[in-house]
């Protein structure tokens, strides 16, 4: 849902998903995951710090860094009885409200893509164990 109100100056953006409840296997997966996209604050890692926005400590924080005007950005999961939300949370200037709302699809998609990576790595590395089994 996107709605505009042309008296805010700023907008806040939230992009949230279906996620896993209190007692699912991937319950602890996703907390690893919340920690490892993490937070973003303007005033601790934005430019005001000297900091190299390409040099951050997540992918999060690097994008984020990139916007000049966006103030503050964090993971949420919010793990329920009998379901959970997980997504990303960001605020700042209006004029960024697509480029924030295309983060919080884009940064959690973009993780999903490291694990179908190492998946297929550990697969192909089985595999290999398997041929090398064979020849001896």
């Amino acid at each position: 849902m996107f709605m505009r109100d042309d008296e805010l100056y700023n907008s806040s953006i939230g992009v949230f998903y279906d996620a896993p409840h209190w007692s699912h296997e991937d319950y602890y997966a996703f907390m690893l995951l919340e920690r490892i996209i993490g937070s973003y604050q303007m005033n601790r890692n934005g430019n005001s710090h000297l900091n190299d926005v390409t040099k951050q400590y997540s992918m999060f924080e690097a994008w984020c860094g990139m916007l000049p005007d966006v103030t503050r950005g964090q993971a949420i999961y919010s793990p329920y009885r009998d379901c959970g939300l997980f997504g990303t949370f960001l605020y700042g200037n209006e004029v960024f409200t697509r480029m924030m709302t295309y983060t919080g699809v884009f940064i959690p998609a973009s993780y999903g893509q490291y694990v179908l990576i190492f998946n297929f790595c550990v697969f192909e590395k089985k595999k290999l164990f398997f041929v090398f089994l064979k020849i001896f």
